[in-house]
C-alpha cells in the first residue's frame, strides 16, 4: 500500500468510528426521551383514572344529596309555616 491509500483508509475508518459513536449517542438519547414520554403518559392515565373516579363519586352522591336537599326544604317550609301561626 502506498501513502495515499493508507491516508484514505485512516480517514474512512475514522469517519466510520465517529459515525458509530454519534449513532450510539443518538440511540441512547432517543431511548431516554421515549422512557420519559412513557412516564408522562402513565401519569396522564393516572390523572384521568382519578378524575373518572371522582366523577363517579359525585354522580353517586348527587342522588342522595338532592333527596336530602328536598327533605331539608320541606322541613324548612313546615317550620316557617308553624312559626307563622
Amino acid at each position: 500500500m502506498n501513502t495515499a491509500e493508507q491516508i484514505l483508509v485512516i480517514l474512512v475508518s475514522s469517519l466510520l468510528s465517529i459515525t458509530l459513536i454519534i449513532g450510539i449517542v443518538v440511540l441512547i438519547v432517543a431511548y431516554k426521551v421515549i422512557k420519559s414520554i412513557q412516564r408522562i403518559a402513565e401519569k396522564g392515565e393516572q390523572v384521568i383514572e382519578n378524575a373518572e373516579h371522582a366523577t363517579e363519586v359525585f354522580t353517586k352522591a348527587a342522588g342522595p344529596m338532592s333527596l336530602f336537599r328536598s327533605i331539608t326544604n320541606v322541613v324548612e317550609a313546615v317550620n316557617k309555616h308553624k312559626k307563622g301561626k
